[in-house]
């Protein structure tokens, strides 16, 4: 649905990026950005923020604004809009909720795991 609002502004996406990619390293990709990504955009940003202001939100604020930049080079709008941001705000509000950043990692893993499959093609859709 997002897709039809804002049509492909030549962004990429998982399907163009893994086609001769082995399976091992897509694996590894998923792995490495859950990780980094909830260390960086959640854990991190929510601790220092509220360290410093007192304000947990807008440590979650500033993580959320900063995690959907990050994938703005590499994605296309519909993705960002449709995907990264409500995905990424369902992982702030765990965290923020929980303060369990492995489980928030797992979450994330567990997520990105399926819909990466699928665009390279290894999971089929019936």
């Amino acid at each position: 649905m997002v897709q039809r609002i804002f049509p492909d502004d030549s962004g990429g996406t998982v399907g163009s990026v893994t086609g001769n990619v082995p399976a091992w390293l897509m694996l590894l990709v998923v792995v490495t950005s859950a990780c980094t990504e909830e260390l960086l955009w959640r854990a991190s940003a929510v601790h220092q923020v509220q360290r410093l202001t007192g304000r947990a939100w807008l440590g979650a604020t500033i993580g959320l604004g900063a995690f959907v930049l990050q994938h703005v080079g590499g994605w296309n709008l519909g993705h960002i809009v449709g995907a990264v941001l409500p995905i990424g705000t369902v992982y702030t509000l765990v965290y923020v909720w929980r303060r369990n950043l492995p489980l928030v990692i797992l979450v994330h893993f567990l997520t990105d795991l399926p819909l990466v499959l699928i665009a390279a093609r290894v999971l089929r859709l019936p």
